[in-house]
């Protein structure tokens, strides 16, 4: 299995092009301008219906705040978000052709795991007040 980041974007992209959907990169070199926390990707698949966001990570990389509660919220709204490797974005494909409801738990789970490695600081990122998340 893949280990650096750009190596499981790569292999991460190969795996749901596999499964039929559509790769929207969305990744930068520097920090999104668009909205702090956005992920690396946005899988689509019109056959099923589906579009979810996925931030793609190696063994050893954390979400930052941002990154999370950008999952969380598309999570909270009904919408597919997860993060992590291969493995965990092959079990969300697998998913997602099954029960929906179960799908978006299994993606929930992914991303509470995720989550209680640690957040990864993120150099002049301003302060974030309680109103900012």
């Amino acid at each position: 299995m893949p280990t650096g980041k750009s190596a499981v974007e790569g292999e991460c992209d190969r795996l749901a092009k596999a499964y039929g959907y559509t790769v929207h990169r969305l990744s930068q070199v520097r920090h999104s301008r668009i909205v702090w926390g956005l992920p690396d990707r946005r899988y689509v698949n019109l056959v099923l219906g589906v579009a979810l966001f996925f931030e793609c990570k190696g063994e050893r990389d954390r979400l930052t705040e941002d990154q999370y509660d950008f999952l969380r919220d598309e999570l909270t709204c009904g919408c597919f978000a997860s993060c992590g490797g291969v493995d965990e974005l092959k079990e969300l494909l697998e998913a997602v052709r099954g029960e929906r409801r179960q799908a978006m738990s299994l993606a929930l789970s992914q991303v509470e795991a995720l989550r209680f490695k640690g957040f990864r600081k993120v150099a002049g990122r301003p302060c974030r007040s309680a109103a900012d998340r």
